[in-house]
Order: C-alpha cells, then sequence, then structure tokens
C-alpha cells in the first residue's frame, strides 16, 4: 500500500501560537541557609530533557507539514490556473494535456463536456490550493474559487504521470461508510463525509411530492436518492437531467404501403424489450397491416447493461433511482452546496419521475423526439421553479425541436435551454394543462396525428409556430466566454 502522508495547512500564529506574558514573580522572601542538597540532579534534568526532546519532535512535524504542504501546493497550482484557462477560452485542446490519459474514455468525456464545467466558476478570479492529501502519486485536493462572487471548495483528484501532475478518475480520500436516511417520498444513499445532506431530507422530500403530483406516475412514487464520490458520475454537466440516459432503439419498417423503403420509427424510454411489450406489439406490429418486415437498427444507445438495468428499474421497479455525485466534488460553501448542484438534483429528480410517468414511447422519429423535447423543458422549467436557481443558456436557440430532443436524449445540455423554451412555448400557446395531457398519453399512441391530438397540431407545425413566437419572445443570450 502506498504511504499515505497528511498535511493541514495552517498560517501565522496558527502554526505556532503565541502564549501570553506571564504574571510577574511575587518578591521572595529572605531565606535562611539551608543544608545542602544532597539528592543528584539527574532525574529531574532527564525529566527537562525528555519535555524538551518531545517538544522538538513535535515542532518539527508540524515544520516538515507546513513545508511538505507548501511544496504540493506549489507544484499543484499550475495544473488548476491551466485548468481555469482552458475553461474560460473554451480550449478542447489545452484541457485534453490537462487529463490522465490512462483512461482515454474518461478523458473524452469530460472535453465533451468542457462548455457544461466552466458554468460552475468566474472564470476572472483564480483558484486557489487550499489542501493537499497525497497518496503515493495520486492527490485529493481541495482547491477555493469563486462563483457569483461566492467562495467555494471542491474536490478533485490528480494523478502525477510522465506528463506531470494532471487531473485524474481516481477516487482518493477517506469518504466513510454508505449511511441511509429515510424520508417521506425518498430513500438517501450517502458516504459519512457527506451526511450532511440529511439535514435536507424535508426540502427533497417536498420536490418529490411536487414532482410526483405533477406527472402522476404509478405508484408507489419514492425516489431512491444516491450521492457518491463516484468517479463515473463525473464530469458533472449542469442541466443533463437524470443518468444514465433512458435508452433510445430505431426501428426500421419495411414495405409499408407505396412507400416501401424505409419508415423511421423509435421507442424512446424503454427497456430493450419492445418487441416482447403487449402494446407495442398492438400499436405497432398488428396495427400497420401492410408491414412485412421490421429491423432494429440499433438499440439502447450508450447503454452499458447497467445503465439498461436501472433505466427497467425506474420504468418497472418499485423505486425510481437517481444518482448524483458528492456535492464537494463539485462545490461546497461552507455546507451549502453550488447552486448549480442544487438544481441538478431537484431536476434529476423530475427527470426520473417524468420517465416512469411516460414509460416507453414508439413513434416516428422526429415524433417522439419532438415529444422528449417538450417533456424535458417541462422538468427544466419546473427544476428552476422549485430550485431558484436558473441555469443560463449554452448556445443560441434555434427553435428545431427534434433536434433539441436528441441532443438531451444523449445528454447534450447544451440544447437544453431550448427545451425549456419550447416548452415555455407549449405552455403559452396551448396551456400547461395541454402540455401535461401530451406528456401523460403518448404511451398509448403511436400516430403522429394522435400523439399530437391534445394539441391539434404537429412537429412541423410546432416547429414553425416556436419559430414565431421566439421572434417576439427572444431568450437572453448566452454569456460571452472570457
Amino acid at each position: 500500500m502506498s504511504p499515505r502522508v497528511d498535511f493541514e495547512w495552517r498560517e501565522g500564529e496558527q502554526i505556532f501560537p503565541v502564549p501570553p506574558d506571564p504574571p510577574p514573580a511575587p518578591p521572595t522572601a529572605p531565606q535562611t541557609a539551608a543544608p545542602p542538597d544532597t539528592h543528584p540532579a539527574f532525574p529531574g534534568n532527564l525529566t527537562l530533557l525528555i519535555i524538551g526532546l518531545v517538544l522538538g519532535v513535535g515542532v518539527g512535524f508540524l515544520l516538515l507539514g507546513a513545508q511538505g504542504q507548501g511544496n504540493a501546493r506549489r507544484d499543484l497550482t499550475p495544473l488548476f490556473e491551466l485548468q481555469q484557462r482552458a475553461l474560460a477560452q473554451g480550449d478542447a485542446e489545452l484541457f485534453a494535456r490537462l487529463l490522465d490519459d490512462s483512461d482515454a474514455a474518461w478523458r473524452d468525456q469530460h472535453v465533451a463536456a468542457l462548455a457544461p464545467l466552466a458554468q460552475l466558476y468566474d472564470l476572472d478570479a483564480p483558484p486557489r490550493v487550499r489542501r493537499v492529501h497525497l497518496e503515493g502519486q495520486q492527490a485529493e485536493v481541495e482547491i477555493a474559487y469563486r462563483y457569483q462572487g461566492q467562495r467555494y471548495r471542491q474536490l478533485q483528484w490528480t494523478r502525477q504521470t510522465a506528463n506531470g501532475w494532471q487531473l485524474s478518475g481516481a477516487s482518493l480520500g477517506d469518504w466513510g461508510e454508505i449511511e441511509h436516511f429515510s424520508g417521506e417520498a425518498v430513500q438517501l444513499h450517502v458516504r459519512s463525509r457527506d451526511a450532511f445532506l440529511a439535514a435536507d431530507l424535508a426540502r427533497i422530500d417536498a420536490v418529490v411530492a411536487e414532482f410526483c403530483r405533477r406527472y402522476a406516475p404509478p405508484p408507489p412514487c419514492r425516489i431512491d436518492l444516491h450521492i457518491l464520490p463516484d468517479p463515473d458520475l463525473l464530469p458533472f454537466r449542469p442541466g443533463q437531467g437524470a443518468a444514465p440516459n433512458p435508452p433510445f432503439t430505431r426501428y426500421r419498417i419495411m414495405g409499408q404501403g407505396s412507400d416501401a423503403g424505409d419508415t423511421p420509427y423509435v421507442t424512446l424510454n424503454g427497456t430493450g424489450n419492445e418487441t416482447h411489450d403487449p402494446l407495442f406489439q398492438q400499436n405497432l406490429l398488428l396495427t400497420l397491416a401492410e408491414v412485412n418486415d421490421i429491423h432494429r437498427v440499433y438499440a439502447a444507445h450508450a447503454a452499458t447493461p447497467e445503465a439498461q438495468r436501472i433505466s427497467a428499474q425506474r420504468l418497472q421497479g418499485e423505486s425510481i433511482p437517481v444518482f448524483l455525485p458528492s456535492p464537494r466534488l463539485v462545490g461546497l460553501h461552507g455546507q451549502t452546496p453550488h447552486p448549480l448542484w442544487q438544481l441538478a438534483l431537484v431536476e434529476a429528480i423530475g427527470d426520473a419521475i417524468l420517465r416512469r410517468s411516460v414509460g416507453p414511447i414508439t413513434a416516428e422519429e422526429e415524433a417522439a423526439l419532438t415529444l422528449w423535447a417538450a417533456a424535458r423543458g417541462d422538468v427544466a422549467l419546473w427544476a428552476e421553479r422549485f430550485s431558484g436557481v436558473r441555469l443560463p443558456a449554452l448556445a443560441a436557440i434555434s427553435p428545431d425541436p427534434a433536434a433539441a430532443g436528441k441532443a438531451l436524449l444523449f445528454h447534450d445540455p447544451e440544447q437544453r435551454a431550448a427545451a425549456r423554451s419550447f416548452a415555455l412555448f407549449l405552455h403559452a400557446a396551448f396551456g400547461e394543462e395541454q402540455t401535461l395531457a401530451l406528456l401523460r398519453q403518448a404511451r398509448q399512441q403511436m400516430s403522429t396525428p394522435a400523439l399530437f391530438a391534445p394539441l391539434a397540431s404537429e412537429p412541423q407545425q410546432l416547429a414553425t409556430a416556436w419559430a414565431a413566437w421566439l421572434a417576439q419572445h427572444p431568450p437572453p443570450p448566452p454569456p460571452a466566454t472570457n
């Protein structure tokens, strides 16, 4: 096992506390002559010598700890300064050079998340390395940074490589055992280091109750919330919704009427077993009399077996699992998590409850993806209302709801603002109740006209009307990069 050294940085009088001046000694009375001391002086001197040695060793360790901590801070500071420069400039090439390349998939995921990650920081205020916990060639580093003028603390993991210190996906530090806390509608699972989050259980319960009321999933509407220091839950992308992403299966329908070539149907939010679903068979295989062949083009995009299991549990299980990284890996102000982490918590809960409510949707691709934009946009709107946190847009909004839905299906939060705007348009044009009716009946419909009957419109008409609405209600532009 690698040697483990813990340093805690202290400054000034914290290292060497200055004792108060002793009070003046009272005057001594005249002494009479005493007989000579016949006891040897050696035992008393030995005691003083031992005390001096102990104090010397203690001071030595303090000096060594301070020196080692200072060296580690000095060595690691350039890494985080370069990280902030890459985020501020949107420099993916520089950012990639700062990431440990021993795990190419992990590195590529972080490079792809460059723009969402930049939203966490005030990029004109340099970060500061506060504390370093070394474990051999790896380190858990606590940095201080600013967001909206407030100072936050964040843990990041690093590894010393042939290229110097690099950001790493290896989890370090003592996080303690997993503790479990139960609320009215939430089962919370955290490590001991994050047990302070249990104090917020009542507020999380209230959020779950609001989303359960709004989306009315099959009972029980209960969230199984896991907040863990898991590298697989990184990078943190504000606005991505619940993870993992819902399976997306595309089918090619052959021999449908005069259009004998290719009709793209998809199943969203499925479990990978749609062909065994009676409703799928009724709506797709049995009602299209002229279908003579169906081919699955691909199933469950980017979904591992574990991701499929979690998706199936969301749709069929008795609880709704939600996973989020520890707020220490995002930012804490005292014991208050970063506002964007708080928004992500609420949005992930709403997204997971909505998926459970809607269930698998099978429809023509443009119709299904347009529906997904409406669903994710509605969740984003209500997450911002419940959390009190607004997420700025990452890109200009283009009125293409199917494109926004597809991007969000694959966890690209760049199109979240577009989906949010689309949901606002639907609320304004048709009312919130009709928008909810669209979402709640989606599983029962397959044809595009039937799917969008609550709005008396179709995807292309909606896109055109949304563009006209956007011209009259332009959103604020995305923030400029530094």
